[in-house]
């Protein structure tokens, strides 16, 4: 898990990626240069991930015969300065404490794979995402949703939105790791859902702040997903075809939406009175269209989740 003392940890360099070489007694040099450089230049993801699979994939190498020590020993070290995280993320990092920074400007594809596509949104239509030129685009109708699971007391990310025509249904959700159903929606200029039920249903335009979850209203069928709006303002109303700075955030049981600098604030609970117990973040779109950049997630990471992260991409050999 990440340090909870100690100076800050810097953010990490540009990334790169290790050179290709000929053979295989050449690739584990080079890659063995390369994990070196890397943790000399404070690049500690990249360092992990490098000496890590010197170590697990070229064995039978002369670089890990002769250096196998020495690397094994750089790779503590890239772990210990890299906050004990830095491997496992694409993007860029900053450790303070016990919080984490992550930071994308997709200017490297390598970026989303921190994320993951969901369709999580009950259309025919199946949305998607990819990094184009510097930048996310999203459209149809899916979330795009970081890997990473917070603890759930304060979870804030920000980020640049440029809407397509028209300028409605995308945002950001806070769900919950172990059922993304439970989530804190933030959407602009909802045109999709309404209020009400039973034939009664009405329009909600505007900007708002949605609870989802099973049993949220309090005559929700058991088992169905209901939602509540906890905030809701018509204004301001985010232009399309131009960036505009969003930040949404969860701390404890309130939930604020900051559009182009003006604020709404609401709960991050519904009627049930469920608080999510973790946090995965991510941007949507839901038959719309944008484009997405800046994006800046900062929380405290679940250290179950770390552990398990680590699992997956560190494995032992056997």
């Amino acid at each position: 898990p990440p340090r909870k003392d100690g100076p800050p940890v810097p953010p990490e360099p540009p990334r790169r990626e290790p050179p290709k070489a000929a053979g295989r007694e050449e690739e584990a040099t080079e890659l063995f240069r390369f994990s070196r450089g890397a943790l000399e230049e404070g690049r500690y993801g990249e360092a992990e991930r490098g000496f890590h699979r010197l170590l697990t994939e070229f064995q039978d190498t002369r670089i890990v015969r002769d250096y196998g020590v020495e690397a094994a020993q750089r790779l503590a070290d890239a772990m210990k300065k890299g906050g004990g995280v830095a491997g496992l993320f694409r993007g860029g990092l900053k450790v303070q404490g016990s919080r984490v920074t992550l930071t994308y400007d997709f200017e490297d594809e390598a970026q989303a794979a921190d994320w993951e596509t969901v369709h999580m949104f009950a259309v025919p239509q199946k949305g998607t995402f990819r990094v184009e030129k510097g930048e996310l685009s999203g459209q149809g109708a899916a979330a795009f949703m970081l890997r990473a699971a917070f603890r759930k007391e304060a979870v804030s990310m920000t980020f640049r939105v440029r809407p397509g025509v028209p300028a409605q249904d995308m945002g950001a959700l806070l769900a919950e790791p172990k059922d993304i159903a439970n989530h804190v929606f933030f959407t602009i200029a909802n045109q999709f859902f309404q209020l009400g039920r039973g034939g009664k249903e009405y329009a909600a335009p505007g900007n708002m702040i949605v609870v989802f979850g099973k049993g949220m209203w309090r005559d929700t069928d058991p088992g169905m997903v209901g939602f509540v709006r906890t905030a809701h303002a018509e204004e301001p109303r985010v232009p399309s075809l131009q960036w505009t700075e969003v930040e949404v955030a969860k701390e404890k049981q309130r939930a604020r939406f900051v559009l182009g600098g003006k604020a709404l604030n609401g709960s991050a609970v519904g009627d049930n009175k469920y608080e999510i117990t973790g946090v995965r973040p991510a941007l949507f779109v839901l038959l719309s269209e944008a484009r997405f950049d800046s994006v800046t997630v900062t929380g405290e990471l679940d250290p179950d989740w770390v552990k398990a992260e680590r699992e997956r991409l560190f494995p032992l050999p056997k």
